[in-house]
């Protein structure tokens, strides 16, 4: 027996895979991929293909397709543990399996009566069914679940022997509906020879077969205790049996036709088609012997000696004689079609019948023409058509094939059938169905009436080809009219739904009231536009709209802004109070298990006070060396350059240095990337070029779930060079994880508090020791992604606000002067507490971070209650600024920071960069207004950290360098785009300078 962890039921069931085999991986990953290609592909086959959504076969169908999806998607994230909850997989995978495998039964047994008439073997295929849902699914879905939270051997075993048993038996079951559909075919096919029929025995028994080796295999992996293949082939497997059921259905439709002398091919083919065996009825009966003719000759004569016989007085009906009415009834002939001279045959019950197939598919009409038939009704006993028409009431195309065959009767009676049929049928079906009014019906009628008349348009010369044209061409009309009926209505209900929804969002919506442009309360498209096709512009459009509309505007249909910078402490109200983040505006940065990325008030508040001791001032402060060393680092690497004269590229310096600093600060193994400027300059153009397209995963997240869905052999050399360099930071991160979180199972560290050689305890460690945090909150995807979101949050801020400051300090000589005359008072080097101390450096440092604008998206917040928003004093945009407005709960509302820190009231001439508006009484009174790393319970955790960095550079590339700005100016760190952060002019290379010692 295999040892992999593959092998059984019971090492998989309760976890996910845990081996190395990528083989397995690659395996897996194109079964689900198929499965789920398959699935869809079928879903759109379905409700583009039926006409109507009811029935057992539809549903079942629909049921079966869809639960492919929920089942193959559960065993994915199951497999690759790709969520901490349990019973998420677990149920996708459950509900799935259910619909998906007892749906397929019901898709055979829907469709079991076109080949069995036996109501006993239709009951017990049917019984069968039902009980093996009792008998099999019950069973094993208690035990999947007690397995997985009872943890107790007994159970595992249990579901080891009943995951057999319950594959076994509804592959048995399937096996046996596979066997009465091949008996029964071979029995009709039979019972009614045709040339044809051993092709047809032959695709349907193969299509059979392959269904039922299908299920074979299934036994067989699961007999070979390959479980996790079993599981996922499963699915794949179903999917293609699904796809094969379409090809079954045909061939099945195909021999019940047959067997009830019904037209064997579409209409336009048999329309077409010359028949070779037009005379070989069987089951045609004459009393009279006639010399052999071709068809056309037969019925030809045989309507020219009823005719002659109604002249002569010798038959007083106005009908053929009952024994010549069947044979007519099947063999009647049809005119050639334009340009054919060929003639084409075609029965009466055909057409009757493609008039029904074209519009509802329905048995009920073929039921009436095969009564009509065998009763020999008159074709001019409207009462007894009406007789056999209640019988059959669910069918509406039966008025039109009434009408069609009393049409018909009249068309052969009359010398004149273009002209007669017309409005004979068109009387007809009015006299029969007055108060119904089908228009469909009708259709069907004339088109029905059309054909049938042409057979005697074949004896008058003029306009014959013309005529037969016409009727293929009424045919045709009434197949499109029905679809077009379908795409009109389609259309015309989304039309009404589009209506309705755009009064609502306008009129009724619970921010109907408040200001802004029609367009965004009417759809999230206008924020498309400003966010994508005008890149990272909307923030700026939001302005301009405040100046139009007054301090508080609409934003999208489900979201306000204010412009007022006095509301801030409702908006990012302090740490009691409850304020969730808005879901839809999260999904940019794809990291859900980040604690910046967290939408729940209590998840986030259990995830940050894990993290809080780790990022506290007292611990950044223990760690200083880190930081002051890596300093060091990047005052060797500007001094490489200025001994040789070289510009240096201070941009990619700084995001070489910040990302060093956050990482060997987080985690326990070092980075280095400081050392390789190219290493650096690649990153941080990466990186921009990722954030590019972060509003996409905003309007369009379903992009990134199908790339992600993919294994990465197949994306890897499409990928974006950023989002690569995002997969290797997750490597990192899991592989640390994963090597702390083995460390810890095995008692390995011995008394030690990390696994590095140094002793520093890196973030993970701390949060895994900590006893107040949930198994759930240490799973490994969500501690990995809270690793990667800090580590991308920790490397972008400081390293923009470095820019900001040292651009705007080499562009103004008089700034840089006024700090170095404070900063020559220290000694060398200094501390960070030493540098806190001197305000006109921290004010450097504020008007950067100012400037930075910080996280730059809109940071919705979530209330529970109802809020008023009256205009504060702050407010300067015109409109009704003194009105107030009341905000239902559930509404997210933010400010911008590019609204808060360019507020005129507060930051006079606020694009200009000035440290002197922090100083004194009023500096530290502005400070309340400092966004750049939010405020309240959700600022950023990293404040200090950042803080430490800025300070300590600032500092010291002052002190220690002359620099001079090379090919770079303003809009080269100015706020031009909006990718969650602040991003400058395309195509900037940053901040170049030529560097030389003090």
């Amino acid at each position: 027996m295999s040892t992999d962890s593959s092998s059984s039921p019971s090492n998989w069931v309760t976890g996910s895979y845990t081996g190395n085999s990528d083989g397995l991986r690659i395996t897996i990953t194109t079964f689900v991929v198929i499965a789920w290609y398959n699935s869809i592909e079928l879903l759109v086959l379905i409700f583009s293909i039926f006409k109507q959504y009811k029935g057992i076969y539809f549903w079942s169908l629909l049921i079966s397709t869809a639960g492919i999806l929920p089942y193959s998607i559960g065993f994915f994230m199951k497999f690759f543990d790709l969520t901490s909850a349990i019973w998420v997989s677990l149920t996708l995978v459950t509900v799935g399996w259910w619909t998906m495998v007892t749906g397929q039964s019901f898709v055979l047994y829907s469709r079991l009566h076109l080949v069995v008439q036996n109501t006993r073997v239709l009951n017990f295929v049917c019984g069968m069914i039902i009980a093996n849902v009792f008998l099999l699914h019950v069973p094993t879905t208690i035990l999947t679940y007690a397995a997985n939270y009872m943890q107790s051997y007994k159970y595992l075993h249990a579901y080891n022997i009943m995951e057999r048993v319950q594959v076994a038996g509804f592959c048995a079951q399937e096996l046996i509906i596979s066997g009465i559909y091949i008996w029964e075919t071979t029995r009709m096919l039979k019972l009614n020879p045709n040339r044809d029929n051993r092709n047809i025995i032959l695709q349907l028994f193969v299509m059979n077969m392959v269904c039922i080796l299908m299920d074979i295999a299934l036994i067989a992996v699961e007999c070979a205790n390959y479980y996790i293949y079993q599981t996922t082939l499963k699915a794949t497997v179903y999917s293609i049996k699904l796809k094969i059921e379409y090809g079954v259905l045909n061939k099945l439709i195909y021999i019940a036709k047959q067997s009830a002398g019904r037209p064997l091919e579409d209409p336009y083919i048999e329309l077409n088609r010359l028949s070779p065996n037009a005379n070989s009825d069987t089951t045609r009966t004459t009393t009279q012997s006639k010399p052999h003719r071709s068809s056309i000759e037969d019925i030809s004569f045989r309507l020219r000696v009823w005719k002659l016989d109604e002249a002569d007085g010798e038959d007083g009906s106005d009908s053929p004689p009952e024994h010549e009415w069947p044979y007519l009834l099947r063999k009647t002939t049809i005119s050639p079609n334009t340009g054919n001279t060929v003639p084409t045959t075609i029965t009466p019950s055909g057409v009757a019948y493609i008039g029904a197939i074209l519009y509802e598919g329905q048995p009920a009409t073929i039921l009436i023409v095969e009564e009509l038939k065998t009763k020999r009704v008159s074709p001019d006993g409207h009462e007894g058509y009406w007789h056999i028409l209640e019988a059959h009431v669910d069918d509406k195309i039966a008025y039109g094939v009434v009408g069609a065959l009393v049409s018909f009767r009249a068309a052969c009676a009359t010398v004149q059938p273009c002209i007669r049929a017309y409005h004979v049928a068109s009387s007809n079906c009015r006299e029969l169905a007055p108060q119904r009014q089908m228009s469909l019906g009708l259709d069907a009628s004339l088109c029905l009436a059309l054909l049938a008349s042409s057979f005697v348009a074949q004896q008058v010369p003029l306009k014959r080809h013309s005529f037969s044209s016409y009727s293929i061409y009424r045919l045709a009309q009434c197949n499109s009219m029905a679809l077009l009926q379908a795409v009109e209505t389609s259309f015309l209900l989304l039309a009404l739904w589009t209506a309705i929804e755009a009064i609502r969002r306008l009129y009724f919506h619970s921010l109907s009231h408040i200001p802004g442009p029609r367009l965004a309360a009417l759809t999230w498209w206008y924020e498309f536009y400003y966010d994508v096709v005008q890149p990272g512009q909307y923030v700026f459009k939001i302005q301009e709209l405040h100046k139009q509309y007054g301090p508080i505007i609409r934003v999208t249909p489900d979201e306000v802004h204010i412009n007022d910078v006095g509301y801030l402490d409702t908006i990012y109200a302090p740490s009691m109070t409850r304020l969730d983040k808005y879901d839809y505006q999260l999904r940019t940065l794809r990291v859900p298990g980040g604690i910046g990325t967290t939408a729940d008030y209590y998840l986030h508040k259990i995830r940050r006070e894990a993290l809080t001791p780790f990022f506290s001032k007292r611990n950044v402060l223990s760690l200083e060396g880190v930081i002051t060393a890596k300093v060091n680092q990047l005052c060797d690497l500007i001094d490489k350059h200025a001994a040789t004269g070289a510009p240096i590229n201070l941009s990619d310096a700084f995001y070489g240095f910040s990302n060093d600093v956050v990482a060997n600060f987080l985690f326990a193994h070092q980075t280095d990337v400081l050392s390789d400027e190219q290493a650096a300059a690649r990153l941080r153009r990466n990186s921009h070029e990722l954030l590019k397209g972060i509003n996409m995963n905003k309007h369009f997240p379903w992009i990134p779930d199908i790339l992600e869905a993919l294994p990465q052999r197949i994306t890897r050399p499409v990928m974006p060079p950023g989002l690569i360099d995002m997969h290797e930071l997750f490597d990192r991160v899991r592989a640390e994880l994963t090597t702390i979180m083995r460390a810890k199972a095995s008692s390995t560290l011995n008394g030690k508090k990390s696994i590095n050689p140094g002793g520093k305890e890196s973030v993970y460690e701390s949060v895994l020791d900590n006893p107040n945090l949930p198994a759930s909150e240490k799973a490994l995807l969500r501690l990995e992604q809270e690793g990667a979101l800090l580590t991308l949050a920790g490397t972008e801020s400081p390293a923009q606000t470095l820019n900001i400051i040292f651009y705007h300090l080499l562009a103004n000589p008089s700034l840089l002067a006024t700090l170095r005359k404070e900063l020559d008072t220290l000694p060398t080097p200094s501390t960070w507490t030493q540098l806190e101390q001197f305000p006109y450096l921290s004010a450097v440092i504020e008007e950067g971070n100012r400037l930075s604008f910080g996280v730059t998206a809109r940071a919705a917040r979530i209330q529970h209650k109802p809020i008023t928003y009256t205009p504060s004093a702050y407010v300067t945009t015109p409109g009704p600024t003194r009105r107030s407005y009341t905000l239902p709960p559930g509404t997210p509302v933010s400010i911008t920071t590019l609204s808060a820190h360019t507020a005129e009231s507060v930051f006079p001439d606020p694009y200009v960069f000035s440290p002197e508006r922090w100083l004194g009484d009023e500096g530290r009174e502005r400070r309340k207004f400092q966004l750049a790393f939010s405020r309240g319970g959700r600022k950023c955790l990293g404040i200090e950290l950042a803080r430490a960095e800025l300070y300590l550079v600032t500092a010291a590339l002052t002190r220690m360098f002359d620099m001079e700005l090379w090919e770079t100016d303003e809009r080269d760190v100015s706020f031009e785009h909006d990718y969650h952060v602040a991003m400058p002019k395309d195509g900037s290379k940053g901040v170049r300078v030529v560097a030389k010692l003090r």
